[in-house]
Formats: structure tokens, C-alpha cells, sequence
């Protein structure tokens, strides 16, 4: 059954309960806990255990898939610059071969990769503490499971099947003529706050949604605000990420990609047992294509 509730839950209760313990936790699990396969879906839904054999059968309807796409004529050869930064005519020529390149991939529906969470820089009232890291680390290796995956953004009411990514939504981009028939293009996106699937960064990946409804599944005696509200203390801020794409400029398709999303998960003023606390979570999601078989 779909549950609604984010993978963050986990780890998010885990700080909650040992930011109110501070450093008197001072062992390590010495096992990961026993618990059931949590999959953390693109639209930042959790499925709790396998994913249905149908999950993804949408992707196999071509035919369908054929007639949204919209393709823009290949364009002449581009002389990479070698100033420092991209003009805003490079960029919008990188950006214009990158939304040729990726309406031609998905439109095939077979360009699938695979993706993995990385956990960093986790913070309570601005220290560090190896027991909460150890702990999240061991939940987050019992609960997750990688996942095959189409081109971001994707969810399964939307599969954005062409590139809502424009030049706007850019902060820089590069192109690189590998001189095989091949040419790579890297593109990092503005940063953004609060972003959910088809808004801010994400537009180009697969964002997490708004995390402050898990609050709804966490008892009102433990946890509270010593200062303002739920809306005004958690934010989730997206910067640094960037993708990758090495693609054939003959057929237009992507040979090898990779987005590579990073955010930061700030909640302020989190009272547990009347004590209030700040947590920092960092966290890479990246998506590498193509899977391998």
C-alpha cells in the first residue's frame, strides 16, 4: 500500500528523540534495526515494501509517449568559449541542444537509471554527533531501496514527458565536444527554496515535496515550536546539484547521464520535552543512467 508520509520521518524522529538526549547518547548501534523496505518515490511519496510489477508500465506505451513530444531542429556545431563564464547566448544555446537532446531520450521510454541517497552534515544545535550519525546512517542503509527510474522530473501522475528546464532556471552551463561523435553538457541549476516537482530546481530533478506535513504523524505532547510555527521553522534548500549528460550528435540521445541533487533541511526551534532544538540535514540524491543490466 502507498503511504504518503516521507522517507525523512525516520531519521527526522531519531534526531527529534536524540537532540532531547544531547551527548549522554553516547553508543553506537552495532546493527541496523530490523525494519521493512522503504522506497522513496520521485514525487516524494514513500512506498513501504516492493513496488507493484505495473509501477512504471506507463513508460511502455510509445505510441502515446510519441505524440507529446515536440523536437527542435539539431543545431549547427557550437565552438566551446574560453571565457571564465557562459554569455547569455551560449547559455541559451546549451540550454536549447540539452532540451533537444532530452525530449528525444524519454520519448523513447527506454533510458532508465538508477539512484542513491547520501547522508551528510547532520547537525543538532549546530554540533555534530557521531551516535546521530551512526544511527541515521544505519536506518537510512535498512529502509532504502534503489530504484529504476526514468529521466527527472517523473512521478507517476506527471512523467513530464519534454523539458520544462529553460534558460532562466539556469545559474551556468557548459558544452564540450568529446571529438567521437559525442559531446557532453553540464548544466547547474539556480538554487531554490521549498521547491516541489515541476517548480524551482525542480524542474530538473526529482525533488523531495514539501516535508512539513510528516509533523502531522508525530505526537503533539513531543514535539512543538519554541518559536514561531511549522511554516516559518522548516526549509529546504536546494543548491549545488547539477547534471551531466554525454550524448551521440547524431541521433540526439543521451549515451550517460547524471543528476546530481543537493539540498539542505533546516528545521529551527523544535521543542522536544520543553527543550528547543535546531537540526541541519544535507543530503545528495543522485540519478545515474544509463542502469546497469
Amino acid at each position: 500500500m502507498r503511504k504518503t508520509v516521507c522517507l525523512l520521518t525516520v531519521f527526522l524522529i531519531l534526531l527529534a528523540t536524540l537532540a532531547s538526549c544531547g551527548d549522554a547518547q553516547t553508543t553506537s548501534p552495532t546493527e541496523a534495526p530490523t525494519t521493512s523496505v522503504v522506497n522513496l518515490m520521485p514525487d516524494g511519496s514513500v512506498i513501504i515494501g516492493e513496488l507493484p510489477s505495473d509501477y512504471f508500465s506507463g513508460n511502455t506505451d510509445q505510441g502515446e509517449k510519441q505524440t507529446q513530444v515536440q523536437y527542435i531542429p539539431q543545431h549547427e556545431p557550437y565552438v566551446q568559449s574560453t571565457q571564465a563564464d557562459t554569455t547569455d547566448s551560449q547559455l541559451a544555446w546549451i540550454i536549447d541542444v540539452y532540451t533537444d537532446v532530452y525530449n528525444t531520450t524519454k520519448a523513447s521510454g527506454t533510458f532508465m537509471g538508477t539512484d542513491a541517497i547520501e547522508i551528510s552534515g547532520i547537525t543538532v544545535d549546530g554540533s555534530q554527533n557521531a551516535s546521530v550519525d551512526s544511527i541515521v546512517h544505519s536506518v537510512m542503509g535498512a529502509v532504502y531501496k534503489p530504484q529504476t527510474l526514468p529521466l527527472p522530473p517523473y512521478s507517476e501522475e506527471n512523467d513530464f514527458p519534454v523539458c520544462i528546464f529553460h534558460e532562466e532556471d539556469a545559474q551556468s552551463a557548459e558544452w564540450k565536444d568529446l571529438g567521437n561523435g559525442q559531446a557532453e553538457i553540464i548544466i547547474t541549476p539556480k538554487a531554490s527554496v521549498n521547491s516541489t516537482l515541476g517548480t524551482g530546481q525542480g524542474k530538473m530533478f526529482n525533488v523531495i515535496n514539501d516535508i512539513r506535513f510528516i509533523f502531522d504523524y508525530m505526537p503533539d505532547f513531543a514535539i512543538g515550536w519554541s518559536e514561531g510555527d511549522i511554516n516559518s521553522n522548516i526549509s529546504t534548500t536546494y543548491d549545488g546539484g547539477f547534471c551531466r549528460v554525454v550524448y551521440d550528435r547524431v541521433s540526439m540521445k543521451m549515451i550517460s547521464a547524471e543528476y546530481v541533487m543537493k539540498l539542505c533541511i533546516d528545521i529551527k526551534n523544535m521543542e522536544v520535552l520543553f527543550s528547543s532544538h535546531n537540526i541541519s540535514v544535507n543530503m545528495t540524491y543522485t540519478q545515474s543512467f544509463p542502469a546497469a543490466s
